[in-house]
């Protein structure tokens, strides 16, 4: 049980770290995609207003996608922890549950037959 603990703890902060460089290189790539156009479109085009146009285009979309990623990455990042709370009031239940005495659990379960169904 503790290897798993042990394993679980360092499993998340391998993603946590993944999730972080991950990030950085996605915000990275995303700028030099977006200075690439520019220079691109600077010798392409001969008006500012074309440049413009065109950096913004481009900007817009690659913005979009990187704030897709990370609003992904913090939707994961707080369901894990929501799992993890879950996980720690269960087996809190359960320890609870294994100390309660059998006639009080009996009692409890005719109180309320809702709590052991799926």
């Amino acid at each position: 049980m503790i290897r798993l603990a042990e394993w679980m703890r360092t499993y998340r902060e391998r993603l946590m770290t993944d999730r972080i460089q991950y990030g950085f290189v996605v915000v990275i790539l995303g700028l030099v995609f977006v200075l690439a156009v520019f220079v691109i479109a600077i010798f392409k085009f001969s008006s500012a207003s074309d440049v413009t146009t065109t950096v913004t285009s481009v900007g817009g979309v690659i913005g979009t996608i990187v704030g897709a990623f990370f609003g992904l990455q913090l939707g994961a990042a707080g369901k894990e922890k929501v799992e993890q709370q879950r996980n720690k009031a269960e087996q809190m239940a359960l320890m609870l549950a294994g100390k309660a005495p059998t006639d009080k659990f009996e009692s409890l379960l005719k109180e309320y037959p809702h709590l052991l169904k799926d």
